[in-house]
């Protein structure tokens, strides 16, 4: 690997981090394309109205370990004053180990895409106790702010949430969740704001249509090197 990129006349990459620590080490002009899989004409703003009622927690995504999906659960069962919704293949499994059913918890398995958008306009924020990945970019495109756990080891998309100042919380301590939740529940205006600032800062940098201008710029510079 290192052999490649010191003989490289160039050098695309997932996230501007792993750019910079190669730019440190090799001096080669890696450059991020920010990896996503967002198109600018898939964000959309769902109307609603933040802080009426419980806090409304959404999770996306598969039903893995490392995905930590059971401290939502645990935070449904601890807490009535938050609502939890786990869409993604496998939850029903999920909710069938812990063994407890609630009214402020729900499941949905593998939905359509384009189904989405009714689960977005549900939820007031998008929580992520475990490992994140894409699904900063998926809240960004429905304009959802995303709070995602401290301790967990992340994939590089984490760069979006952390460019537009998302909440990290360590999902493992009760007391700092619920600190959370409690300063949420007083400052409603914080979720729109999340929200925003993720979804203007994934126009920005973090579409599709951005990863195909970074990639054509490489390689023009490259054919008239």
């Amino acid at each position: 690997r290192k052999y490649l990129l010191k003989n490289a006349k160039g050098c695309l990459v997932h996230s501007k981090p792993i750019a910079s620590e190669l730019n440190k080490k090799y001096s080669i002009g890696a450059t991020s394309f920010n990896n996503t899989d967002a198109r600018t004409n898939e964000f959309c703003q769902p109307k609603n109205k933040f802080g009426i009622g419980p806090l409304k927690l959404l999770f996306v995504g598969r039903n893995t370990s490392r995905k930590k999906i059971k401290r939502l659960i645990e935070l449904a069962v601890r807490r009535n004053d938050v609502s939890v919704r786990l869409v993604g293949p496998g939850m029903s499994n999920l909710l069938k180990v812990c063994g407890d059913y609630r009214k402020n918890l729900q499941v949905f398995e593998r939905v359509k895409r384009c189904e989405l958008n009714e689960h977005f306009k549900w939820a007031d924020i998008v929580a992520n106790p475990g490992h994140v990945g894409l699904l900063c970019q998926t809240a960004a495109r429905y304009g959802r702010g995303i709070v995602i756990d401290k301790n967990s080891v992340h994939a590089p998309e984490v760069c979006l949430a952390k460019e537009a100042m998302q909440p990290f919380i360590d999902f493992g301590d009760d007391f700092e969740v619920d600190a959370f939740i409690d300063r949420v529940q007083n400052n409603p205006y914080l979720l729109a704001h999340w929200g925003g600032y993720l979804q203007n800062k994934a126009l920005e940098e973090y579409t599709v249509e951005h990863m195909v201008e970074v990639h054509l710029k490489a390689f023009e510079s490259i054919a008239h090197a």
